[in-house]
């Protein structure tokens, strides 16, 4: 009896995790903010958070950046910004 080979998944067959779970991955990490002149927010992300956004947007298969908007995003919304 021959055994099946196994076969791996290419990124549009994995599952996806929910893109929505930016709070969790900021509660965890760290982000500064800090006001420049104007309406113009500069965010400082740590190495960690960052390593973690990677991570993240790869399970959720969308691009790093995205995935960085979506938790400043949330961010902002809990802070009340």
């Amino acid at each position: 009896m021959e055994m099946p080979k196994r076969v791996r998944k290419t990124v549009a067959e994995a599952p996806l995790i929910d893109p929505t779970k930016a709070k969790q991955l900021i509660s965890h990490g760290r982000m500064t903010e800090s006001k420049v002149a104007g309406k113009q927010v500069c965010l400082k992300i740590s190495p960690e958070l960052l390593r973690r956004c990677d991570e993240a947007s790869v399970e959720a298969s969308i691009s790093r950046s995205s995935y960085i908007k979506m938790a400043i995003l949330e961010k902002l919304e809990r802070d009340g910004k």
